[in-house]
């Protein structure tokens, strides 16, 4: 049971809180997030905040200096959804399941956020694009954590926010579904007996 974690069971804020009030629609912002080089090497580890900063500036054209984004990109995660915590509890009491998080993530978010220790604590095996250096929707992301993990595809089940992830999961073999928050996770779960309503 693996679990994306800002937008599934970690609350961000809106995209004006990064990108400041002239911010594109979700809609536009995350395709062009997904696909940008300069996204993908902080994420996929192969550059530092102060130099993925000053590349976001100079590419979505913001009228603010790159110190100030690293502040709004760090306080972007504004902790765990009501109901995660718990969530992550009632799985974890199942001996047969193993519980990872697969998050496209980067040292600041991952150390740094708010209720980050908690967060840490919740997984059997945290699955991070910076350590791997694999970023989503990429196929060898997904190749990398069954391959980890020893199990056929179909025995994964795999809760991401965005449509495109979860296309790529499936893609793979996995099972997977669009979630918004431990409530959708909750609904989908129950239905397969793994947790209670």
């Amino acid at each position: 049971m693996i679990f994306d974690l800002g937008g599934v069971l970690v609350e961000l804020g809106p995209l004006s809180d990064i990108l400041g009030a002239d911010a594109p629609s979700e809609e536009s912002f995350w395709p062009k997030w997904l696909h940008s080089s300069t996204v993908r090497d902080f994420e996929g580890g192969r550059c530092t905040a102060p130099e993925f900063a000053t590349r976001m500036v100079d590419d979505f054209d913001l009228d603010f200096p790159p110190a100030e984004l690293i502040d709004r990109f760090r306080a972007w995660p504004k902790g765990l959804f009501d109901g995660a915590l718990e969530l992550l509890t009632d799985l974890r009491t199942n001996d047969d399941l193993i519980t990872g998080a697969l998050s496209n993530s980067n040292p600041i978010h991952w150390y740094e956020q708010r209720d980050a220790d908690v967060i840490q604590s919740l997984f059997d095996r945290p699955f991070l694009s910076f350590e791997m250096k694999l970023i989503k929707p990429d196929a060898a992301i997904y190749e990398h954590v069954q391959s980890e993990l020893e199990l056929q595809p179909d025995e994964i089940l795999y809760f991401d926010d965005n449509q495109i992830n979860v296309d790529a999961a499936r893609a793979a073999g996995w099972q997977s579904e669009v979630t918004r928050g431990p409530s959708d996770c909750r609904h989908l779960l129950a239905a397969r007996g793994l947790v209670g309503a």
